[in-house]
């Protein structure tokens, strides 16, 4: 069982500032270690490990609440949380990853004790969601003016899903029950709320960036390309080769991608490609 750790990063009391000068010594030692011998990629990953993992990098953050359990209830995930995204009023947080699920997390109107610990729940999940896909979810996005109803996901399995959370008879809820009657939230599959499925990637769908639209979003993948949705149009998705030509297609993988807040008309994309090799690339 997988967790969400949702932490407050203020600033420390007096009493503990000599406690955080001592956390500071030990983040600004490791990263000067880290300049002078700048990890290879085979072992970057037990670097980060390693070195992020330590309790003394946390000790400066209150840690509010702890989203989901390890009593294998089925209350929040049971694999590892790869994408995260807050709605536009920050009163719902969507959660995806492995487990190739949606957790729907909203402020509990009646906040209790945890069980394990003097910390109230402040947020509760209310609905779960199974999506469809058959790989790791890696990128989840609420669209905006949906009124934080519709969420796109990416995924391994090279699919886009998108879903309303608002559609659903009912008929097919599953209503599931933990921790002594305290937490209540519904099971739904994903025949009830996926409204559309696209196949126009290739491999692997890494990152999703929403735009100015409740019917526009761009996607990246390991297939080279950036491509534009737009839900008002639709098309037959591959193995027909009708969908339509991608905004972007270079010769490397990609797998990062994010555009200007400012000047949406622009967007970074990069990819397992050096300065050397063109990129990263902005784009218009």
């Amino acid at each position: 069982m997988e967790t969400l750790l949702l932490s407050d990063p203020s600033p420390p009391l007096a009493s503990e500032c000599h406690d955080s000068e001592v956390n500071q010594r030990g983040l600004f030692t490791t990263l000067s270690a880290l300049r002078r011998n700048p990890p290879s990629y085979a072992r970057s990953w037990a670097w980060k490990y390693s070195s992020f993992s330590a309790p003394s990098l946390w000790r400066n953050m209150d840690r509010v609440q702890v989203l989901g359990d390890e009593d294998g209830n089925g209350y929040g995930h049971t694999g590892c949380i790869n994408a995260l995204c807050w709605s536009q009023d920050g009163t719902t947080l969507v959660s995806s990853g492995d487990d190739c699920r949606i957790c729907v997390w909203r402020p509990h109107a009646s906040p209790q004790l945890q069980s394990d610990s003097d910390q109230e729940e402040l947020f509760q999940t209310s609905l779960t969601l199974t999506t469809g896909h058959t790989n790791n979810v890696f990128s989840i996005k609420f669209l905006p003016y949906t009124a934080d109803m519709r969420v796109v996901t990416c995924s391994a399995d090279r699919e886009v899903r998108v879903f309303d959370l608002a559609k659903s008879n009912g008929s097919e809820d599953r209503l599931r029950v933990a921790g002594g009657g305290s937490r209540r939230w519904y099971e739904r599959p994903e025949s009830q709320c996926c409204v559309r499925v696209i196949n126009c990637h290739t491999r692997r769908v890494k990152r999703i960036v929403t735009e100015d639209s409740s019917d526009l979003f761009l996607t990246v993948s390991e297939d080279h390309t950036v491509r534009q949705h737009d839900l008002r149009t639709s098309h037959r998705c591959r193995p027909d080769g009708a969908c339509p030509a991608p905004l972007v297609k270079l010769p490397y993988s990609l797998s990062a991608l994010a555009s200007s807040p400012i000047a949406p008309y622009y967007f970074v994309v990069a990819g397992e490609a050096s300065f050397a090799d063109g990129g990263p690339h902005l784009e218009d």
